[in-house]
């Protein structure tokens, strides 16, 4: 049986939109280096667990001191060869496609071995009323990390969009109304499982949607969109196949 899959949630391709409040959240932005936050996603310590079983995925949250904004991760068992579901992942083209219509554009501007540079605009789902959302996101890629075949991991954070002025221009025109995500990190990480045909998903982010959100609809945004989302991917790496 496929997961169970919402036609109303966000599908997030590499940013969910975290509790926060907006103005804060922006702000608070610039103190808190790629680095740093990376090293807080990927600390064990400070996740809380929310739901053990959210359509197969175990949700926790994490505070951060100092922030307004909380930090997600979702972990699931999937049985699909890793490489497969982190060539998914990282096919960003495709991700318009396996969004189910949620995402407007999804646009590679630089691809390496080992890096990517690309935007993405969505469409804000009719249960709640706001702007639409856009982002410029660099991901760097690791594969086989620490010689472990299947390890790898794609983690993004914002890219300057001066870099790509005219690609920048082009979507503001295209989306008058759309409201820019500027506050936006995080990762997916494949696990090697227990035989060559499973492996482990694990989402982390650290974001906010920006504009005038209140919190407890940032909450619930996160909340949707991070196990749909999974699960979006899980299927499309199974057709795939």
């Amino acid at each position: 049986m496929s997961p169970r899959l919402s036609r109303r949630g966000f599908f997030v391709g590499a940013a969910a939109l975290t509790a926060a409040a907006a103005l804060p959240g922006g702000a608070l932005a610039a103190s808190l280096s790629p680095s740093a936050i990376h090293a807080l996603l990927d600390a064990e310590a400070g996740w809380t667990l929310l739901d053990a079983d959210v359509d197969g995925v175990a949700l926790y949250q994490k505070s951060v001191t100092g922030y307004g904004v909380l930090a997600y991760k979702g972990v699931r068992p999937v049985a699909v060869r890793p490489q497969a579901l982190f060539d998914t992942i990282c096919d960003v083209p495709a991700h318009k496609a396996i969004s189910g219509g949620v995402l407007a554009e999804s646009v590679v501007l630089h691809k390496s071995s080992d890096a990517l540079h690309y935007y993405q605009v969505m469409r804000s789902p009719a249960w709640v009323p706001i702007s639409d959302r856009y982002w410029f996101l660099q991901s760097s890629i690791r594969r086989d990390i620490g010689g472990r075949p299947g390890h790898h991991k794609r983690a993004w954070n914002p890219l300057d969009v001066t870099k790509y002025a005219e690609a920048h221009s082009a979507v503001v025109s295209r989306f008058p109304d759309a409201v820019q995500v500027t506050l936006n990190s995080g990762s997916w990480e494949v696990q090697p499982g227990k035989t060559a045909d499973d492996c482990l998903l694990i989402y982390r982010i650290f974001s906010h949607p920006g504009g005038n959100i209140a919190d407890s609809v940032a909450s619930q945004v996160s909340q949707r969109s991070l196990p749909e989302n999974m699960l979006k991917f899980e299927v499309a790496a199974k057709q795939r196949a």
